[in-house]
């Protein structure tokens, strides 16, 4: 579940970082094909334009009114030297206020009409021979570029929350598919016992058909790795049952020579030297005894890491003949 939650979260700034580059380059393309219409809008209503005493447009001008450009729907002011408006087409967009058109400076300006809307205007001066003989102003609604935004942020958030459904369960059922053999692994190392440490994560992971075999994936390493475990714990446990069997050997001896030399001595009575004989037979098999478990401490301390060992070369013959001995 986190795997996915994780792979969920990504893929939700992956698609925000998507979308926001989308709106980006959608504004910017918008905008520009706006500012390109207005643009083209004012070189037309410059060539037909006529500057004379008083400024008009040519006979076979086309008519702004009913003149759209795609589907973007100008509206064209030209204004005479002295500021005045000379021709004004209908408006098709709500209009401005006569202070924000009287303030408008020559390029591009964002307004916003009495009605609400948002308005793209153009300013273009006519200069010939540095003297100003004309302002044209084109004028367009932004509201079908906004209307085209919104659309299409709607569609990419039904669009992406579907995908995120889609991909949450996707990831969910990978994750899980994924993970599955790892559950089956820990399950089938939780059953191995003390006894049954005979038993291989491995062979039984693969199953009858050996699916995995001949595979060296994440998995196969996993399993493995318990194997090598449990040979390391079936080993060590082979070590101590032949040392716990040597151990019951090496004190059984003297513990079976105490007891029946005791029982001997005392079936009938005995001189003080036999007795004595007994006595000593019983002090050296204690010794024995005594010995070997302190061989069992100095190896407990061994194995505890308390005593650090000294590793040397040594004749195994000598050895073989003390221990004889």
């Amino acid at each position: 579940m986190r795997l996915t939650l994780w792979y969920v979260v990504l893929l939700c700034l992956g698609l925000a970082a998507f979308g926001i580059a989308v709106q980006w380059q959608v504004q910017y393309s918008a905008s520009d094909a706006l500012d390109s219409a207005l643009r083209h809008r004012a070189s037309d209503v410059v060539a037909d334009l006529h500057t004379g005493s008083t400024l008009v447009l040519r006979q076979n001008a086309t008519v702004l009114a009913d003149h759209d450009l795609g589907e973007v729907s100008l509206w064209v002011r030209v204004l005479d030297a002295q500021g005045r408006v000379a021709i004004r087409q209908s408006p098709t967009v709500p209009m401005l206020s006569t202070r924000v058109l009287a303030e408008a400076r020559p390029g591009f300006h964002d307004a916003k009409s009495a009605a609400g809307n948002h308005v793209r205007m153009y300013v273009f001066p006519v200069v010939h021979n540095g003297r100003r003989l004309a302002t044209i102003q084109v004028i367009t609604t932004t509201q079908q570029v906004e209307q085209g935004r919104d659309r299409l942020l709607a569609a990419m958030g039904l669009a992406g929350v579907a995908i995120v459904v889609l991909a949450a369960a996707g990831g969910l059922f990978l994750a899980s598919r994924a993970l599955r053999p790892v559950d089956r692994i820990t399950r089938l190392a939780a059953t191995i016992g003390d006894g049954d440490l005979h038993r291989r994560v491995s062979g039984e992971q693969d199953g009858p058909t050996g699916a995995r075999r001949g595979r060296n994936d994440e998995l196969v390493r996993l399993a493995r790795t318990f194997d090598g475990m449990l040979a390391r714990l079936e080993e060590a446990s082979e070590r101590r049952r032949r040392l716990t069997a040597d151990v019951a050997h090496e004190l059984n001896t003297p513990i079976a020579t105490i007891a029946s030399g005791a029982e001997i001595a005392l079936r009938h009575t005995r001189r003080p030297e036999e007795y004595q004989e007994v006595l000593q037979r019983t002090l050296d098999e204690t010794r024995h005894m005594a010995r070997v478990v302190d061989e069992l401490l100095l190896l407990a301390r061994v194995e505890a890491g308390r005593l650090p060992l000294q590793h040397e070369l040594v004749e195994i013959d000598e050895i073989c003949r003390q221990t004889v001995k």
